[in-house]
């Protein structure tokens, strides 16, 4: 379809939230739900449905983690109903076990100002966006890691460069599943919508981030 996230060798899961949590790569990763969340009509998104998350979230097994030379891309179509708290995090795609981070997108408040978050690991990999995001419209947010140019970690925000850093510090090695919504022992739930999840390994180039944010914007709904 028009817009969808492409499906190459390098999906390692697609996640479309049309009505269910199955796995577009062709991987069989299909996420398992938890309380509480609903699908949505008439709220955007190019299968005519949206996941609303409001305390919920879904995981998968079976995914390995990414190692510190290892490329890789994570990124959604995100909608937040409501900010965190201050000093607080919105984890929304995420293999962690606490502070120990294979992969970590979110969004943090300090002290008022909200901004997107993405680790790879601990230290030195923390990257934060410097955009202020907002509570009630459309994003899409996308975070990757390259394997050149010394490992660096980029954040997207619809369609445009936002941060990048060469990342430093260890890469983590959780145990725990990847999750959508939430995190595995640390950050808060998300109160808000997603649509179009994927994991890629490779960094996705700035011009296909791009086109698939304008993809969005024209076909999607999400304007």
């Amino acid at each position: 379809m028009i817009g969808q996230i492409p499906l190459d060798t390098s999906a390692i899961a697609i996640w479309g939230l049309d009505g269910d949590f199955t796995d577009r790569s062709g991987n069989g990763k299909t996420l398992t739900g938890t309380a509480t969340y609903d699908f949505l009509n008439n709220f955007g998104g190019f299968g005519g449905q949206v996941c609303d998350f409001t305390g919920g979230y879904a995981t998968t097994s079976g995914l390995s983690n990414f190692g510190a030379t290892d490329p890789y891309t994570v990124g959604c179509w995100i909608y937040f109903d409501v900010l965190p708290g201050s000093g607080t995090f919105f984890n929304f795609i995420s293999r962690q076990d606490g502070s120990t981070r294979n992969y970590e997108l979110s969004i943090y408040n300090n002290a008022g100002t909200t901004k997107v978050f993405f680790s790879n690991g601990v230290g030195g990999a923390d990257l934060n966006g410097s955009q202020t995001i907002s509570a009630g419209q459309w994003y899409f947010i996308v975070a990757t890691h390259s394997s050149a140019d010394s490992g660096t970690n980029k954040i997207y925000i619809n369609g445009v460069l936002d941060n990048s850093k060469t990342s430093t510090g260890n890469t983590g090695q959780p145990t725990s599943n990847t999750r959508i919504a939430t995190a595995a022992g640390g950050g808060s739930a998300l109160n808000g919508k997603m649509d179009e999840v994927f994991i890629y390994s490779r960094e996705l180039s700035a011009t296909e981030i791009k086109d698939k944010y304008w993809e969005g914007i024209n076909y999607g709904k999400y304007n």
